[in-house]
């Protein structure tokens, strides 16, 4: 290949589209408190369905969902009062007592997820990979909740990065759909969708 201006410009504009994602995306991560994006506990409690074998989801009590460990449930409702609340401020001290939740598979509760049990496990694989590695390594909830986060996300990017790469046309207006602050939320969570 010829090194020509237009080429080296493209190069740099790449490499500047994935640097800015992946900080921003980490920010993403990093400042939005757990399950304040649509839906994350109940594509929480689906990951996991997946990761232990359960494909199908269970019917109880006229209930769609599957059965979590008690320490999941108590993670995702510590944060219940502060979702889609910003006038409800968080506390460090919230956050360091769910960082000392132990797993504890071995008590578990129903929980009612119909909206994501119905997804194809297709679209969570890299969260089961990551929930499977959580639970080999018998993470805690919280530890477990952000490994799944960060390579949900990385998945997410190398994906894309693999599209731009063979993308033969309109590289900036995907590198624009890519960097639209709904597309980074959404991908920089638990999220199949």
């Amino acid at each position: 290949m010829i090194d020509n201006p237009i080429n080296r410009f493209l190069s740099k504009f790449e490499n500047l589209i994935w640097g800015l994602a992946l900080i921003i995306g980490t920010c993403y991560i990093i400042l939005v408190p757990p399950f304040q994006i649509p839906d994350s506990p109940n594509h929480f409690f689906r990951t996991y369905q997946l990761a232990t074998g359960d494909l199908s989801p269970m019917q109880e009590n006229n209930s769609v969902g599957g059965f979590v460990p008690k320490s999941f449930h108590t993670f995702q409702e510590t944060f219940t009062p502060y979702r889609y609340n910003p006038y409800h401020k968080m506390e460090k001290s919230v956050l360091k007592e769910t960082k000392n939740l132990e797993l504890n598979e071995s008590e578990k509760v129903f929980m009612h997820f119909p909206n994501t049990a119905v997804y194809s496990p297709v679209s969570y694989i890299p969260q089961v990979i990551a929930m499977k590695i959580g639970l080999w390594l018998q993470l805690g909830p919280y530890h477990i909740f952000y490994l799944v986060k960060i390579i949900s996300f990385l998945f997410w990017i190398l994906m894309m990065r693999i599209v731009f790469h063979y993308l033969p046309i309109k590289k900036k207006l995907i590198a624009l759909l890519l960097f639209l602050p709904m597309s980074l939320f959404i991908n920089s969570s638990f999220s199949a969708d």
